[in-house]
């Protein structure tokens, strides 16, 4: 059952707060419940015991920017980026935090390399056609982003704002 399989988890953790794979497992499991202060508490554990493991990097990272702490997101976030170039989490989440601080044709590079690398990434597409729209100019280029993030990810109220924006613009909207 699944409790008594959780309920093992935390007391083997309780037992060897230093086995980087336990407390890995126990952060992704709370990460997965959507209790992120738990498991940005686990994360980071896991990289007190291994700074470079790019799985607990990329799942902090995650959390950080989720709850919009960009600042400490930046660098398990490039670190992530860095250790898994053919993560495309991994890179979308390096070109939040590329996009927040102001990196436009960066940003654009890393969520162009997370779309190539898996193309249902609704927020790599979100995120280049927020740039396009906002910063680019290219409002086709930006319609066809979030027509694409809208097709993956339709329940996102930013995602249908930005499109709402971008057919405006267009002159689609009637």
């Amino acid at each position: 059952d699944e409790a008594k399989a959780l309920e093992d988890l935390y007391a083997a953790v309780a037992a060897k707060p230093t086995d980087k794979e336990l407390v890995l497992a126990l952060a992704r499991i709370q990460h997965k419940q959507g209790r992120l202060d738990a498991a940005a508490q686990q994360y980071r554990a896991v990289i007190a015991i291994d700074p470079r493991q790019p799985d607990a990097q990329l799942g902090l990272a995650d959390i950080l920017i989720r709850t919009n702490d960009f600042e400490n997101a930046r660098t398990p976030a490039a670190t992530a980026a860095a250790a898994l170039p053919d993560n495309a989490q991994a890179q979308y989440l390096h070109g939040r935090i590329l996009e927040h601080d102001k990196q436009y044709d960066q940003a654009l590079a890393a969520y162009g390399n997370a779309v190539r690398l898996d193309a249902k990434v609704a927020g790599a597409h979100y995120g280049m056609g927020r740039i396009l729209r906002e910063q680019k100019k290219d409002v086709p280029g930006a319609l066809a982003s979030m027509e694409k993030a809208v097709a993956l990810d339709a329940a996102d109220p930013g995602i249908l704002t930005e499109l709402g924006a971008v057919l405006y613009e267009s002159k689609q909207l009637d």
